[in-house]
């Protein structure tokens, strides 16, 4: 009569531990369940953010090189004025030239 009512209370706490131990389990696998759909979201949600910082790099890029190019048509205009003013510079040098030309014509018939 004890051995069947250690049986029958082994059988007890057998069933028992297997009850929470399958639902121990359940709840891990729901649990990771949880965390791995979570981290499926959050990988999927990612794509769109890396699109987002790709979109504004891409418009950083534009209003740098926007900026250069302005900068350079900047310099290009100054230039252009440069070579005018060595067009007028220019000029007045042949001026200069050709009165020198004529004070020394001048004072050679003097002479």
């Amino acid at each position: 009569m004890y051995c069947l009512k250690l049986a029958a209370v082994l059988n007890t706490k057998k069933t028992h531990i297997q009850r929470v131990t399958e639902e121990l389990e359940k709840q891990f696998l729901l649990a990771y369940e949880d965390i791995a759909n979570d981290l499926e979201k959050q990988i999927a949600m990612l794509g769109g953010e890396y699109k987002k910082l790709t979109t504004e790099i891409s418009k950083q890029r534009d209003e740098i090189h926007r900026e250069v190019d302005n900068a350079f048509d900047h310099m290009e205009k100054e230039i252009d004025e440069m070579v005018k003013h060595h067009s007028i510079l220019r000029k007045h040098l042949d001026e200069i030239k050709q009165l020198q030309s004529l004070i020394q014509q001048t004072l050679n018939t003097l002479h």
